[in-house]
């Protein structure tokens, strides 16, 4: 059987057609399974803010017990009423951790504005009391308290060391909320 295919040519005009096959994979599911990527990716940065936030905030109270330790071990103690000003010395590890804590639990939405006002507190309060009081670090003096302005300082003071523990409450409570516990598999009978 023999066939005969004319062919005649002829200018095209017009779209050309589009040669590329269709996707067999429809678009929800390609936005759905983007939405999960960007949430693992979410997830994952918030843990590891989580845990650098808990690291830093952490670090004023653990530093001084380092110092503390080390002058237990070379016989040569400090008194026990510096370590709130060591605490204090090392208040701007608690600043950064404040703030990558909160970006953590911005990431994690859990407990952002706590832990950002309690932030935010932590960085203000010293500056309110080195306004009022200049050089308040060294020139404290206990018997100085009967000025309504040493009151206030104190006060301060006093809080902030409040809100740094409070930043590691909500340090520990963020860790737990990321890192959920693991059901614990059933056994097989």
């Amino acid at each position: 059987m023999k066939t005969n295919i004319t062919v005649k040519p002829c200018s095209y005009s017009g779209k050309r057609v589009n040669l590329t096959p269709e996707s067999d994979i429809p678009e929800e599911v390609k936005i759905a399974a983007a939405e999960a990527k960007q949430a693992e990716r979410t997830r994952r940065n918030g843990r590891a803010l989580a845990v650098w936030g808990t690291v830093l905030v952490g670090l004023p109270f653990v530093l001084p017990l380092v110092f503390f330790i080390n002058g237990a071990l070379t016989n040569h103690i400090p008194p026990i009423g510096l370590y709130p000003y060591l605490v204090m010395a090392f208040c701007v590890f608690s600043y950064v951790g404040g703030l990558i804590l909160y970006i953590g639990s911005r990431n994690a939405n859990y407990l952002r504005k706590p832990i950002g006002w309690t932030a935010l507190a932590t960085v203000l309060l010293p500056i309110i009391a080195a306004i009022l009081y200049q050089d308040y670090l060294l020139r404290f003096d206990a018997t100085n308290m009967n000025r309504p302005a040493s009151i206030v300082i104190f006060v301060a003071l006093l809080l902030t060391l409040l809100c740094m523990l409070a930043l590691c409450v909500f340090a520990v409570l963020l860790l737990k909320r990321v890192f959920p516990k693991q059901p614990k598999p059933e056994p097989e009978a």
